[in-house]
């Protein structure tokens, strides 16, 4: 896989999975997932057999992130500033959680 397909794949992912913006491995596995989604019933065998997937290297895909992230700073994890009687709010997925100072 060249560079620029792994960084327009990191694009995609990153426009949809705002976790995946700050956790390289949540990253990892979404791209696994892209080019690969049968790799994913057994992942042990598809690390240790990556080539054999076609899947790039975990350090491949944290350097494209960052590079992705450098040039479009929209990527960049999102830091939200509260006050103390502001709701913190965490969503993964469909599922999420609200807390109260």
């Amino acid at each position: 896989m060249k560079i620029f397909n792994l960084e327009n794949m990191i694009i995609d992912i990153l426009g949809r999975n705002r976790v995946a913006r700050k956790d390289d491995h949540m990253l990892y596995i979404e791209v696994c997932s892209d080019i690969n989604p049968n790799c994913l019933d057994n992942f042990m065998e598809a690390f240790k057999y990556r080539k054999e997937f076609g899947l790039p290297s975990f350090e491949s895909v944290s350097r494209a992130r960052r590079k992705v992230q450098e040039k479009y700073p929209e990527f960049l994890e999102e830091k939200k500033i509260r006050n103390n009687n502001s709701p913190i709010l965490v969503s993964f997925g469909n599922i999420s959680h609200c807390w109260y100072n």
